[in-house]
């Protein structure tokens, strides 16, 4: 037989859904459908009912060929296209993919480092901190119908930045414009003070900061702090471990060291006492009550006045002077105050001689190496590709250690013309200094065997002298 269009709409029903998003074909049985449909019929039956989008051809031309096997059933022949909607504009903390954070770290052995908390967001001067990620418009759909279904286009955003950060000209990009921490609330800051509103304990952990650090309470044991800036605590210091990289450091109560504590600050170190613990300073050590049993470095002064002003026990460094109320006890505890020299040039003269001492170390067991494979070569002739490999970077090792010893050198000749003797150093006792403190100015050394009050003493023809100060 021939088909023809009638025959069709006899016997083939299409229903398309109230969305006109799907469209159902189905075929009454008919003693006809032994015949093959032509496939244009077909098409052409589905444009009478405007479905024009969606046709799955491929089951349609399987119906046409087969339409007995497809009678009787429910067969979804077309299907819309729903739209996809345009994705809101998202920020991307570029700053906070780049810091692990809130974790403890883990360290040798599988061991979590609870002290190592890691809540700051540290950012430097011209960092990234966020990037807008822009709205798309998304993707329009179709019904069966070939009606256009339009997507909704995302919706755009605007930072909101609040001090220290600005925009990028396309205003897509965020940068820190001094260096902070990175606050997030409703608006996007970069702060350059990080404050402690109580203890530095485990609910906070170590501080790594590249700004100045403020804490209301005290540093308990075992935690550190580390400033590139200033750090200020208006408690104590117990156990700790506190740096400022470039600026000062202030406790307002003291340092209780337990022999562990070490305070360490480019310029100068306040505090109103420190006991049992080791301090650093670039510049000045400013204590009022009192130093016992600690090891005091600075590279100017230190002064120990106040309500007792008392130095006993441990060893006191300065570059030019110690000024103290008290020195030493009543039991001629062992006490050491030194001046004249600048004891941070004396520290970094140790730590340089130390690296010398391994460069040589290493130099020597390079130079034997060589020898070795240079006796091997005299006996086999030509040596193996490994073996001329090894000669080659041993030889290249060499070259470097030699280059860097020179620079220690330079380096070490360049401190000790630095550690000629300051002229006006000096050692002032301005109530009384007792028996077992030993003085050292420059390179005189001198021991204290009797009471003096109100004494100061200098270097003068060569040995160390005393001058009564005026009451």
């Amino acid at each position: 037989m021939t088909w023809k269009l009638t025959d069709l709409n006899e016997i083939v029903k299409v229903k398309i859904d109230q969305s006109d998003m799907v469209a159902i074909l189905s075929i009454r049985e008919d003693e006809r459908l032994n015949e093959e449909i032509p496939l244009h019929l077909m098409i052409e039956l589905l444009k009478q009912q405007q479905i024009i989008y969606g046709i799955d051809e491929q089951l349609l031309s399987l119906i046409c060929k087969h339409p007995l096997s497809y009678s009787e059933k429910q067969i979804e022949i077309a299907k819309g296209l729903k739209p996809i909607h345009g994705e809101n504009a998202k920020i991307k903390w570029v700053i906070l993919e780049e810091k692990e954070r809130n974790k403890p770290k883990v360290v040798e052995g599988d061991r979590v480092d609870y002290y190592s908390v890691n809540t700051i967001i540290n950012v430097k001067k011209g960092e990234l901190i966020a990037q807008k990620i822009p709205a798309t418009k998304g993707e329009e759909g179709k019904t069966v119908r070939g009606k256009t279904i339009p997507a909704k286009p995302g919706k755009d955003l605007s930072f909101k930045i609040g001090k220290n950060v600005v925009l990028n000209e396309t205003k897509d990009s965020i940068y820190a414009s001094v260096d902070g921490q990175v606050v997030i609330d409703d608006k996007v800051q970069v702060l350059p003070i990080y404050e402690v509103k109580g203890d530095v304990d485990f609910s906070v952990g170590n501080i790594d900061f590249v700004g100045t650090v403020i804490v209301s309470g005290n540093v308990l044991d075992g935690f550190k702090i580390h400033a590139l800036d200033d750090i200020k605590i208006f408690g104590y210091v117990e156990g700790a471990e506190l740096i400022s990289k470039r600026g000062n450091i202030e406790i307002q109560q003291g340092v209780i060291g337990y022999q562990r504590s070490t305070i360490r600050a480019a310029k100068s170190v306040k505090a109103l006492y420190i006991m049992d613990a080791t301090v650093y300073a670039g510049e000045n050590v400013h204590i009022s009550q009192s130093i016992m049993r600690s090891e005091i470095i600075a590279g100017k002064e230190v002064i120990c006045l106040g309500t007792k002003g008392l130095i006993v026990g441990g060893q006191t460094n300065a570059g030019t002077k110690v000024i103290a109320s008290i020195i030493g006890n009543h039991l001629a505890t062992p006490t050491s105050i030194e001046v004249g020299i600048n004891p941070m040039l004396r520290e970094e003269l140790r730590e340089l001689q130390e690296k010398k001492r391994e460069n040589f170390q290493l130099f020597d067991k390079i130079e034997k190496a060589i020898h070795f494979i240079n006796r091997l070569q005299r006996t086999m002739g030509d040596l193996p590709p490994n073996k001329q490999s090894l000669l080659t970077e041993l030889l290249n090792q060499k070259s470097l250690i030699e280059k860097r010893m020179k620079e220690l050198d330079l380096r070490e000749k360049t401190i000790e013309i630095n550690m000629n003797m300051n002229d006006q150093s000096s050692i002032e006792v301005q109530n009384v200094i007792y028996p077992g403190v030993k003085l050292v100015i420059g390179k005189q050394r001198k021991f204290i065997k009797d009471v003096h009050k109100c004494v100061k003493f200098i270097f003068e023809e060569g040995e160390i002298v005393s001058r009564q100060l005026l009451p």
